[in-house]
């Protein structure tokens, strides 16, 4: 089997996963979809960290190419049990990182520098 070329990275930091802030999402149901889509998906790895950072956006998901250095994807919302399938699917269908369900795109952010290192730092731990 090839290694991995994509890391989900799913926060579950002071707001994602959190029934505080979402109490009428199933976050442990969520994450468990995602590992085992994870597990299924040929090129996929998923993975869950601690706070990312914007949590104005939670729940909030991490792609980023593994090996390239290709832009990571900020997704933000993933708090329902129809967007958490959808990036599930398309996980299990081999993360092509040119085709994001469009549902997901919609929440797409940029997140800025500080954000970001913070983002780096979580995933290298």
């Amino acid at each position: 089997m090839d290694p991995p070329h994509v890391e989900v990275l799913l926060c579950r930091g002071c707001c994602c996963g959190t029934a505080r802030k979402h109490p009428n999402t199933d976050h442990e149901q969520q994450e468990q979809i995602l590992v085992a889509a994870g597990s299924r998906g040929p090129t996929t790895r998923v993975r869950t960290v601690g706070c990312l950072g914007p949590c104005s956006h939670s729940n909030v998901v991490v792609i980023r190419p593994i090996g390239t250095a290709g832009q990571r994807t900020w997704i933000g919302r993933v708090n329902t049990l129809p967007r958490t399938r959808s990036l599930a699917a398309w996980i299990e269908a081999g993360a092509d990182l040119e085709d994001l369900p469009e549902e997901l795109l919609r929440d797409r952010f940029v997140a800025d520098l500080a954000i970001r290192q913070q983002a780096a730092r979580r995933a290298a731990s």
